[in-house]
């Protein structure tokens, strides 16, 4: 189940702890069990390369950890309600490869972060950690916003306090991998008491209408099937284009997308529906990988050998 065992990454700033209130609502309507995790590094901590500069790299670790582990316990004490299992692991090492081998170590089922990246000139960047999270994990991630742009062209923090996951967007194609998400996003909308939102875009030309409706027959019964009620719509153009305006006109609150991106030499490539709709969007997205053998294979071996800062 998808909200069996949450991992949440923490390094400390007020933007990454904007995925807290969302967390805290979640525990509150599922009973999960939240591992919250905080790598350290001498490097992150400004301390340099050593033993050059003559300090004792043992002793600093030790105190980075001890930090750490204070501060992850003072965020459980205030996040997680009565009841609710909690606990932290503290992990040496730079914080995406931490992240991915403290996931596949205890068990994972969903990673929940908030990105650190601001909106540029004309989209979203994501921040450099849970992108390369983003393009290597297996696990479902949970995605917000750590800052949305003012209409004043600001970069603000966001009131994520303020966020009510009342309906979820599920956009799918012509591929069987597009329902793949269905047990996530049926967890999701149980636990917030959402309702889904089944799109489906049909190009023009040489799309044909029987297809379309078929694909949204498809999704509708695969989520009738699970108890959930759905609202199916239909929409002509471009798929990322028609996904983000419908978002907009419908009120949507959380996208949920299937990643279809293949593997590379050294890395994943997010399909480009996916990604137009991440570095766009500021919504909170539920990213649901599907993946083979081979594909999981070179994920592997991106967390082994990608260099990361």
């Amino acid at each position: 189940m998808l909200l069996d065992r949450i991992l949440v990454p923490l390094d400390g700033s007020p933007a990454a702890e904007a995925i807290l209130p969302l967390l805290h609502r979640l525990l509150r309507a599922r009973g999960s069990e939240v591992v919250f995790h905080r790598s350290v590094s001498l490097l992150a901590a400004g301390l340099g390369v050593y033993p050059a500069s003559g300090l004792d790299a043992d002793r600093l670790l030790r105190e980075l950890e001890g930090e750490a582990t204070e501060y992850l316990s003072r965020i459980a004490a205030q996040v997680v309600p009565t009841g609710a299992r909690a606990r932290w692991v503290v992990k040496v090492g730079t914080p995406a490869e931490s992240i991915l081998t403290v996931a596949k170590n205890e068990g994972a089922t969903l990673v929940t972060m908030a990105t650190h990246g601001r909106s540029g000139l004309t989209r979203w960047i994501l921040g450099s950690v849970s992108e390369k999270v983003l393009r290597a994990s297996p696990v479902p991630l949970l995605l917000v916003r750590s800052f949305h742009r003012s209409e004043t062209g600001e970069d603000r923090p966001a009131a994520h306090e303020a966020i009510r996951i009342r309906r979820l967007m599920v956009p799918v194609d012509l591929s069987e991998l597009s329902l793949g998400l269905a047990p996530a996003v049926t967890d999701l909308a149980e636990a917030f008491g959402a309702r889904i939102e089944v799109l489906h875009v049909r190009e023009e030309p040489g799309h044909d209408q029987g297809d379309a409706r078929h694909v949204l027959a498809d999704a509708v019964r695969e989520f009738q099937t699970r108890g959930e009620p759905v609202v199916p719509l239909l929409r002509h153009g471009d798929p990322a284009g028609a996904i983000l305006e419908t978002c907009r006109e419908r009120s949507i609150d959380l996208v949920a997308m299937t990643t279809h991106g293949r593997s590379g030499l050294a890395r994943w490539t997010i399909g480009s529906v996916t990604d137009k709709v991440l570095r766009t969007s500021g919504l909170p997205m539920l990213v649901v990988r599907e993946t083979g053998e081979e594909e999981a294979a070179v994920a592997g071996a991106w967390v082994a050998k990608e260099p990361l800062p």
